[in-house]
């Protein structure tokens, strides 16, 4: 399937006006400058950005049996990195 979206150039303007601002997290280069990065490099990236949350919000009321097995993954492994947290404690009475 393919999709075309059709945009007013006004709005088109305007959004990527917008949309130029937003950058990535600063991140500290090994010669000690900063590299600043746009979060989407072009208007296309950003409504393809927007349109994918909306589908995944849809989409993930009713997740098909690959997404079910991902998330069993990612429980497995979050619960895996608690118990790496989680200390061994007993209670016990000394008879003193």
């Amino acid at each position: 399937m393919q999709v075309t979206i059709e945009i007013d150039d006004v709005i088109a303007n305007r959004l990527w006006n917008v949309t130029k601002k937003m950058t990535k997290p600063p991140k500290v280069q090994d010669d000690g400058s900063t590299l600043i990065e746009p979060m989407f490099p072009s208007l296309a990236d950003f409504i393809a950005e927007i349109l994918s949350m909306n589908f995944q919000q849809h989409l993930m009321a009713e997740p098909d049996e690959v997404v079910t097995a991902k998330r069993k993954q990612i429980e497995a492994i979050e619960a895996e990195i608690r118990g790496r947290f989680r200390p061994n404690v007993k209670i016990g009475t000394s008879n003193a």
